[in-house]
This record gives structure tokens, C-alpha cells and sequence, in this order.
């Protein structure tokens, strides 16, 4: 089973989609600070489509695009009844193929952490180089070794829904720097008398930590120029204790 085929249907309810609801002013406030007035926006690893379609409401013409077809069914269900004109793909994003090129791309809740080879991470960069007009933007935001090594543990515990348990527990090995975080959901399928029956399922997602030097070195072999960096949700200069980094590169 792939991850998120069977956690798609719960993901807004688990809370996951807050970031994307707290990122969105973020990032309008990091677009008037480049001057950003262009239009055609490619979302990338875009889950649900919370971000997508608040972009889509503000009037960008806006493209998500994801691996896991299961999000991007509820992605197309939450766009419609928003009535936002989102288009969805679902294409792996290393392999990245749009048939238009894009003013800016987007890439958040460290799902370029998902990239787990160096290979891979400019690999997905040159896909979004080749989807830039030049002057394009790519905006991502990555989890740093010290974010996986000491908040990961946020992740750990439980959350009762009702009809959803779900179960969440992490770990990280500093040598490989991968994060590994486990979640276990048990969601209600019937009910009768005093008794309930329950159905349990279990995803298990790893992130790779890179530090800043590669992810600068990625961003050059992959042909973007590297703007600024921030101390993620501030325009603060990351330090060491930063836990996620927000990137800003664009195609020259």
C-alpha cells in the first residue's frame, strides 16, 4: 500500500492541512517582498489542495500536482464545491512534465524532504527549472537535521476524532539523517449495541535531512539561483537551531 492511499480521506481532519492554511500569508507576504506579479503557479506535492485553491481564490492560475492519486481525488472534491478552477495532475515529481511553463512553483510541508537521495532533490530541481519561465520563482521549504533530530517528537502521541484514533510516533537516525515517523489510524467502520468495530492501518513515512550546503549545491547543479533563505514562517536568517528553512530560488 502507498503512503496516504488510505490516510487520504482523513488527512484534513488529522489537522495535516493546518500548515497549508498557516503558510498561505506567508507566502503572500514573501511574493510582495520579490514583487511577484505574475499569475501561472504550479503547486507541488500538493496533497489535499489546500494551498492550491486558496491560490487559485486569489485569482492565480494554478496547477497541483501530486504522486498520490488518492489526495488528489479529495484535492478535485474540495476544489469543486470551493469553485476554484484548479488543475490536478498526478506526476512524481521527479519526473515533472507540465506542458506550460509556470511563473512560480511552490513546494511545502518539507515534501522535498520525501526526496531521499541527493540524486533525486536535483533531479526534482532540474524538472522545475524546465518548468520556469526565466525569472521564475521556486519557493520550497525543507525540514533541516536539528527540525528532524528535535521536533519531529511533535508527531508522537494521539488524537482522538470520534470515529478516527490515530496514533503517531518518530524517530531519527543522526548517521543517515532520516526521519522516520509511524502512524497508526484506527477509524470506525460499524457500530451496534455496546460494541464498535474498528479497521487499523498503519503508514510509515521517512524524510532525509539535507544540510543548507547541499541544498544550495542542488539548487546550482540544478540550474536555479538561490535568493534568499529564512527561518521558516519569519524573514529571519536561519541559524543553526533553525528547524525548517524556507528557500527562495529563481530560473535566471
Amino acid at each position: 500500500m502507498k503512503i496516504y492511499d488510505r490516510l487520504a480521506d482523513i488527512y484534513d481532519r488529522g489537522g495535516w492541512e493546518s500548515y497549508s492554511r498557516r503558510m498561505f500569508p506567508y507566502l503572500e507576504k514573501v511574493l510582495r517582498r520579490y514583487r511577484f506579479q505574475k499569475k501561472r503557479v504550479a503547486e507541488l506535492a500538493c496533497g489535499t489542495g489546500t494551498l492550491a485553491i486558496a491560490l487559485s481564490q486569489k485569482g492565480y492560475q494554478v496547477v497541483g500536482v501530486d504522486r498520490s492519486e488518492a489526495m488528489l481525488r479529495v484535492a478535485r472534491d474540495k476544489a469543486r464545491q470551493a469553485d476554484a478552477p484548479v488543475t490536478f495532475l498526478q506526476q512524481d515529481i521527479r519526473r515533472l512534465n507540465l506542458k506550460s511553463p509556470m511563473d512560480l512553483a511552490t513546494c511545502f510541508f518539507d515534501s522535498m524532504n520525501y526526496l531521499l537521495s541527493y540524486g533525486d532533490l536535483v533531479k526534482t530541481i532540474c524538472g522545475v527549472q524546465r518548468s520556469l519561465h526565466p525569472g521564475g520563482l521556486f519557493i520550497f521549504d525543507m525540514n533541516t537535521p536539528s527540525g528532524l533530530a528535535s521536533h519531529w517528537d511533535a508527531h508522537d502521541g494521539s488524537r482522538d476524532l470520534g470515529d478516527v484514533a490515530i496514533i503517531g510516533s518518530s524517530e531519527y537516525d543522526p548517521k543517515a539523517m532520516l526521519g522516520t515517523i509511524r502512524i497508526t489510524v484506527f477509524r470506525k467502520i460499524s457500530s451496534g449495541g455496546v460494541s464498535s468495530l474498528y479497521e487499523r492501518f498503519t503508514e510509515v513515512h521517512t524524510e532525509r535531512a539535507y544540510p543548507d550546503d547541499q541544498v544550495r549545491a542542488a539548487l546550482e547543479e540544478g540550474g536555479l539561483n538561490l535568493k534568499a533563505s529564512y527561518d521558516c514562517m519569519t524573514f529571519h536568517k536561519p541559524n543553526k537551531a533553525a528547524g525548517r528553512i524556507l528557500y527562495v530560488a529563481r530560473r535566471d
